[in-house]
């Protein structure tokens, strides 16, 4: 992969998770602190912040540095929503009713 490709993608997932906190591009840099012009460019992939920035950016969104540089898998908001979902403590009723619509969606998977 080249450098190119990899900005690309950083972008496309800042993005991902910009969205998913339903906050601006602005909103988010004031934040976190930065210029938006800086902000900016990790968007557009044109830059990839440094590891410490990335470690505060996994903090903000609440993600693993993998979810920001890796290239996902069109399920990746479904797997990422999920995983989020199971890591916070859950009674015994919810994972029975979470099984039970996993089983649901395997046999009927038209209903995806």
């Amino acid at each position: 992969m080249t450098d190119k490709e990899q900005r690309q993608i950083f972008g496309e997932n800042l993005n991902y998770f910009i969205n998913l906190k339903q906050k601006s591009q602005a909103e988010i840099a004031d934040d976190l602190d930065i210029p938006h012009t800086t902000f900016n460019t990790w968007c557009v992939g044109k830059v990839i912040p440094g590891f410490k920035m990335l470690n505060t950016l996994t903090e903000y969104f609440d993600c693993r540095i993998s979810d920001l540089i890796d290239k996902h898998s069109e399920n990746f908001n479904d797997e990422y929503q999920l995983r989020i979902l199971m890591e916070k403590p859950h009674d015994a009723s919810f994972i029975r009713r979470l099984l039970a619509y996993a089983k649901f969606l395997e046999a009927n998977p038209e209903e995806k």
